[in-house]
């Protein structure tokens, strides 16, 4: 039978690690493109600006799902298939 605080404990969990890689791996993006879209701007190099946003924004997203992935493979042998899956949906969303 389903647990209703088990699955608040779920959601918490999932909502803890989506924050936590939000804070660790985008933010810092963001703090990149608020901090040099001036100076790049200021001088006329916009397309290699942008051309390394999409490139940094890539390896991110590939790297973080290469790690939710192998991350949910040990989770899953660990705990069960349950919270492999809310593991490694929270670390993508």
């Amino acid at each position: 039978m389903y647990s209703l605080r088990g699955g608040y404990g779920k959601l918490a969990l999932g909502m803890t690690i989506a924050g936590m890689m939000n804070m660790f791996v985008f933010v810092p993006i963001g703090r990149v493109i608020l901090r040099f879209f001036s100076i790049y701007r200021e001088r006329n190099e916009l397309g290699s600006y942008f051309y390394l946003l999409k490139k940094a924004h890539k390896t991110s997203s590939v790297a973080m799902i290469i790690i939710a992935v192998l991350i949910g493979l040990i989770i899953n042998q660990w705990v069960g298939r349950e919270w492999a899956l809310l593991l490694i949906m929270a670390m993508l969303f």
